[in-house]
């Protein structure tokens, strides 16, 4: 993990940010925006990401790279997303990179 730099991102802003999204237990991620080469834009005005990945991502700074533990009930529920997420799912562990955060950011072509 690496401690980011400045404020923490304004809640009026948006970011930039890549995810590797692990059950836990794998070792192989059900998702990654790396592996697809796009990072994730959210304009925190707009959220419509998992819950638990916003609460984490509004409490981050530029560069910053955290491991966020999300339960169920801030992921999938208890339900999970079969076949990739498993129901009952005891946590998923996420690395998110904050890559850039700026309130007029429209599109990211982050590497």
């Amino acid at each position: 993990m690496k401690s980011g730099q400045g404020d923490v991102i304004p809640e009026s802003g948006g970011i930039c940010y890549h995810v590797i999204g692990f059950v836990e237990g794998r070792s192989e991620p059900f998702d990654s925006s790396i592996m697809r080469r796009q990072s994730c834009f959210l304009n925190f005005k707009e959220c419509s990401i998992i819950p638990g990945i916003y609460l984490g991502l509004i409490s981050m700074k530029v560069g910053e790279i955290a491991k966020l533990i999300v339960k169920p009930d801030y992921a999938f529920g208890c339900n999970g997303c079969p076949p990739r997420i498993p129901r009952g799912m005891g946590c998923c562990e996420t690395k998110t990179m904050t890559i850039q955060a700026n309130s007029m950011i429209e599109t990211c072509n982050l590497k």
